[in-house]
């Protein structure tokens, strides 16, 4: 089961947290600075002088991904500092994935800004393993009951989560049409990719976009010849990936 992700017990001045991180990276407690940031990081995480931080603690790390430990309950902070040091280390899929675990405990916070530079980065080398992302994208859906959002809060919530979802979208499309993986005869590859659609389209759905849903859906079906199967996806018919949505 996925870890619930907490909030900040007391809450504290960004700045003061700035200070805090960096005497304690001057004192080689790196994990200290890194809790005290990222949650500065909560309120501006685009600051520059902040993220520029942010590299040089990682970059004095001998292992990184230690900064920001899975403990039995992270905060929703702490996974967004895992995952921008998933993207630093070049697991990108993984971070994506952290971040969109992130979005429907704290969506007011525009973390899906750094998963959309990652995407765009002109040095990103490595493919999506869609698989990785399919799991938090199920959640997502989880997060979002019924077939329809109906809540207006909830709607509009959703609504700033599509824009993301759709560059996700457009970018591994983009990677399969390099790759060629959708001439891939290998039934597990060709399931996950049918799944990834299915959940982009169920999104759209949820959201009240049923035309975006359905040409999402339209894509799929004129790429992938596997894709009736994800076309079941019911709460009888579940996609194979949904079953494992609830892991990290």
């Amino acid at each position: 089961m996925a870890a619930p992700l907490v909030q900040k017990a007391i809450d504290s001045d960004p700045e003061e947290d700035v200070a805090i991180a960096t005497e304690a990276m001057a004192e080689g407690d790196l994990v200290h600075a890194m809790a005290h940031l990222a949650w500065a990081l909560t309120a501006e995480p685009q600051r520059r002088e902040w993220l520029d931080l942010f590299d040089e603690i990682i970059d004095a790390a001998l292992d990184p991904l230690a900064l920001a430990p899975m403990d039995q309950e992270p905060s929703f902070a702490t996974v967004a500092a895992r995952a921008c040091i998933a993207a630093r280390l070049g697991r990108t899929s993984e971070a994506i994935a952290l971040l969109l675990r992130v979005y429907p405990v704290r969506p007011d916070i525009p973390y899906l800004e750094w998963a959309a530079d990652w995407l765009s980065r002109p040095d990103r080398t490595e493919a999506l393993d869609i698989g990785i992302v399919n799991g938090s994208l199920g959640h997502l859906l989880g997060a979002f009951p019924g077939i329809v959002v109906a809540g207006p809060d909830q709607r509009a919530c959703l609504e700033r989560l599509l824009p993301f979802a759709l560059r996700l979208r457009d970018a591994h499309l983009a990677e399969t049409v390099r790759t060629g993986i959708l001439t891939d005869s290998n039934p597990a590859v060709l399931q996950r990719e049918s799944t990834f659609y299915f959940l982009i389209g169920a999104l759209l759905r949820k959201a009240g976009r049923l035309d975006d849903g359905l040409a999402v859906a339209s894509q799929a079906l004129d790429d992938l010849p596997c894709y009736g199967s994800a076309l079941e996806g019911t709460p009888e018919h579940t996609p194979c990936c949904l079953s494992s949505a609830s892991s990290w």
